[in-house]
């Protein structure tokens, strides 16, 4: 895995994450923790664009904690499941990048 590779899974993760809060009507937990997440990731756009290593981790040490998301009541459980999953692995594929840089 490379920067550019990285780049692209944020960008994808961004843009299914904002998929997923436009499907709120209205402000509840579910909601508050995909746009947290989101802010983090927007954070990580630039210095993920330019190579900058330290700022990243700046950024991720914060949020190395497990992502903790909610199930919103319009949602079925397999729903849910399936884009956890989704969420979980590339965030996770993001971090070990990061992470694995300055070894």
């Amino acid at each position: 895995m490379d920067w550019e590779e990285v780049e692209e899974i944020l960008f994808l993760l961004m843009d299914t994450i904002d998929d997923r809060i436009q499907k709120y009507e209205k402000d509840c937990p579910a909601k508050k923790k995909l746009e947290r997440f989101y802010g983090i990731l927007e954070q990580l756009k630039m210095p993920v664009g330019q190579e900058l290593h330290d700022e990243c981790i700046a950024i991720l040490k914060p949020s190395l904690r497990k992502i903790r998301f909610r199930k919103a009541r319009w949602e079925t459980a397999e729903d849910y499941k399936s884009f956890k999953k989704t969420i979980t692995t590339q965030w996770q594929r993001i971090q070990i990048f990061l992470l694995n840089q300055d070894k």
